[in-house]
C-alpha cells in the first residue's frame, strides 16, 4: 500500500485486439491516476492463434512494455481461454488486488475510476452490467440466463456473473480457478459461500467494442462452462468446502 492507496495487479488478456489494446492500456492508466494510485502493474497475457497468425496485438505488447516498466508480459504460447490467462496472470501477479481489464478497451474509464476508488472498502468488488443494451441481443439473452442458473443452484442473488471484479490476492490463492469462460464465476461462488462480504458496482460498456461476442458462446467453451459449474457445485454445496477468510 502506498499513500494510504491499494496496491493493484490488472491481468489484461488480448487476442487479436489491434489498436484497443493501447487503448485498454492508457484507459488503465489513466483511470490509475484518477484515484492516486501508484503501486500497480499491468500483466499483458497475450494468446496467438493456433495457425500462428496475428494482427500485430504481441508486437503492440512488447512495445507498451518496452515503455512502460509497470506492464509485464507472462506468456503461454498458443490460444488459451480467459480462465487459463487469469490464472497465468495471477501467478505472476505481486500486488495486494487482482482484477481482470480486457485488452478489448470495452469497458469504460468512468467504472474503473469508481471501482479503483472503492477498493479497500469491502474484500471483494464485483460488478454488473448498467448498459446491457450495447451487447447483442442473444449475448444478453445467455447472460441473464447465466446469472439466473447460478443463482438457483447456488442459492445467491447476483444481477451478474460474469463482469470484471476486484479480488484480494490472499483469498484467490484458496480458490479453484477453471479454465473455462465460467471461471469467474466459479471464483465469485466459492467466496461468497464462504461468507466473504463485497460491493456490487455498476460497469458500464463502450458501445463500440462490446458488441463482438468472441469465441465465448463457442459450444466447446458452453460446454466447458458447464463442467465447471458442476465442478464448482459438488465443492461448494456437496462438500461444504470453505475458504479461510481471516
Amino acid at each position: 500500500m502506498t499513500n494510504g492507496k491499494p496496491s493493484i495487479s490488472v491481468i489484461m488478456p488480448a487476442f487479436n485486439e489491434g489498436p484497443r489494446l493501447r487503448a485498454a492500456y492508457e484507459t488503465v492508466n489513466r483511470a490509475m491516476k484518477n484515484n492516486g494510485i501508484e503501486d500497480y502493474e499491468i500483466l499483458m497475457c497475450v494468446s496467438i492463434s493456433p495457425d500462428g497468425s496475428n494482427d500485430g496485438t504481441p508486437d503492440t505488447a512488447d512495445q507498451i512494455a518496452k515503455e512502460d516498466p509497470r506492464v509485464k508480459l507472462p506468456y503461454t504460447p498458443g490460444y488459451k481461454g480467459m480462465g487459463f490467462r487469469f490464472r497465468e496472470g495471477f501467478t505472476a501477479a505481486t500486488k495486494d488486488y487482482v482484477i481482470m481489464i480486457p485488452g478489448a478497451n470495452h469497458i469504460l474509464e468512468k467504472t474503473l475510476v469508481n471501482i479503483f476508488e472503492r477498493a479497500g472498502e469491502a474484500p471483494l468488488i464485483i460488478t454488473y452490467t448498467k448498459n446491457p443494451e450495447a451487447r447483442p441481443f442473444f449475448v444478453r439473452m445467455v447472460s441473464k440466463s447465466f446469472a439466473t442458473l447460478c443463482n438457483i443452484i447456488f442459492g445467491l442473488r447476483l444481477k451478474y456473473y460474469n463482469g470484471i471484479a476486484l479480488y484480494p490476492k490472499q483469498l484467490l490463492k484458496q480458490v479453484i480457478i477453471a479454465d473455462s469462460p465460467a471461471y469467474n464465476a466459479g471464483i465469485l461462488v466459492q467466496l461468497l459461500k464462504s461468507g466473504v462480504s463485497y460491493i456490487e458496482l455498476p460497469q458500464e460498456l463502450n458501445p463500440a467494442s462490446a458488441g463482438v461476442p468472441g469465441r465465448t458462446f463457442a459450444f466447446g467453451n458452453v460446454v466447458a462452462s458447464l463442467k465447471t459449474l458442476a465442478m464448482i457445485f459438488w465443492q461448494v454445496n456437496i462438500k461444504r468446502k470453505r475458504i479461510k477468510i481471516n
